[in-house]
């Protein structure tokens, strides 16, 4: 450590952050079982890693909402209502009566892990970001709206302020071991 900083430095930060708690929103998984999770595990180095994402986001076949099923329509439906207090998921599936035609389209499951493969690289990548990253997580937020009825009358406002979650991705470390302090 610099003479900057201290392990007390550390601690304060801690404590002065507001705590969440874990069951507020639970957190969206993204897939875990894609080609760019395995090449990021395959990865060395957190540099290989950004270098993986980076080409991942560059050569995608995913650039913005259009490339998306309905994505220019949720996207617009979810303007819409973020504007509308005490908006719900029931409103959001009247402004999108065509999202379970889409869902079980042809297609859809490989449109959805590609989706889930460009915003798991935006957490990697240090360049080439999508222009509409938060619409791009509203699409994937909506594309997993629970099937049915069940929580339509929840407000909308939290299920699109849910987390996405990273998949837990193994790596093997290649760089040097640190020599031992004397």
């Amino acid at each position: 450590m610099t003479d900057e900083t201290s392990l007390n430095d550390v601690f304060r930060f801690v404590q002065l952050r507001p705590r969440r708690p874990v069951d507020e929103t639970l957190p969206l998984p993204l897939a875990a079982d894609t080609p760019l999770v395995k090449r990021l595990a395959g990865a060395g180095s957190v540099s290989k890693r950004a270098e993986t994402a980076n080409a991942a986001l560059e050569g995608g076949q995913i650039h913005g909402p259009a490339d998306l099923p309905l994505g220019a329509e949720i996207v617009a439906a979810v303007a819409a209502l973020r504007k509308v207090e005490g908006a719900t998921i029931q409103d959001l599936r009247a402004q999108l009566p065509d999202l379970p035609n889409a869902r079980s389209a042809r297609g859809f499951d490989a449109k959805v892990a590609a989706l889930s493969d460009l915003l798991l690289a935006t957490f990697f990548a240090t360049r080439a970001f999508p222009a509409d990253l938060r619409g791009l997580q509203d699409i994937y937020r909506v594309y997993h709206l629970p099937s049915g009825e069940d929580g339509d009358a929840s407000l909308l406002v939290p299920f699109l302020a849910r987390s996405l979650l990273a998949p837990t991705i193994a790596r093997k470390d290649e760089s040097a071991t640190p020599p031992p302090r004397v």
